[in-house]
Order: structure tokens, then C-alpha cells, then sequence
């Protein structure tokens, strides 16, 4: 896991890179894709997942709650979100926006070393 970042902003980043190395195990894998932006705070992140299955929003909210508590140390909030369809190159795939705050201090900042910043301790 730590291969792909040592925050969670750089995890978050790079989980379309994870899944296209999961493809070379599992070549029928239609993964989902994700891209993640900063929320205009330092404790805000917007993830966009957009997914061919439907119903797996909530298994991607668990997974990124567990993964920034275990690997991250940050313990993480979702506000409610609603999955729509769209329609992509004649594709019809599953999207939500899931707008994440965290009780700590974010890095943001796409490569950086530290994970969390809190007021009282620093992690690295």
C-alpha cells in the first residue's frame, strides 16, 4: 500500500494506476476510475468514482475510510452523496461525488512526505 503514496491526497491519486496493475492478474477486470481534487480547505477532499457496476459506492466509501485510518492515521467524514447515471462515449457508468473531510490537517500537496498534521503532533 504504501507504494502508492505517502499521503492520502497521493493514494487517492494514484488508484487508477493500483487497478491498471490488477488488470495484469485480471485481465476480464473492467475497473472503475477515480479522480480526486482538493475541497478549498485543508481538511476537504472531492473523490469522482465513476463505475460500469452499480451498487459499489458504499464499498468505496468503507475502503477509503479504513485505508486513511490504518495507513494515514486520519479519521475520515462523507457527506451524503447520490450516485447518477451518465453517459460516457455511449457507455452508461455509475457516478458519484463524494466530498470527504477529515478531523485532521490534509496534505495536499501531491508528492509531499507527511501524511497528517494535526494541531498537537505531526506524522510521518
Amino acid at each position: 500500500m504504501a507504494a502508492h503514496g505517502n499521503c492520502l491526497f497521493d493514494f487517492l491519486h494514484n488508484m487508477n494506476s493500483m487497478h491498471y496493475h490488477l488488470q495484469g492478474s485480471l485481465p476480464s477486470l473492467v475497473p472503475p476510475e477515480f479522480a480526486v481534487e482538493a475541497g478549498g480547505d485543508k481538511r476537504t477532499l472531492i473523490l469522482h468514482y465513476w463505475s460500469m457496476r452499480p451498487g459499489l459506492a458504499p464499498l468505496v466509501e468503507g475502503v477509503v475510510q479504513q485505508v486513511a485510518k490504518d495507513y494515514f492515521h486520519l479519521t475520515l467524514n462523507f457527506d451524503d452523496y447520490e450516485m447518477e447515471e451518465i453517459e460516457v462515449d455511449n457507455v452508461t457508468r455509475h457516478y458519484a461525488r463524494f466530498v470527504i473531510r477529515s478531523e485532521g490537517v490534509l496534505n495536499l500537496e501531491p508528492g509531499q512526505s507527511f501524511a497528517m498534521q494535526s494541531q498537537d503532533a505531526e506524522f510521518s
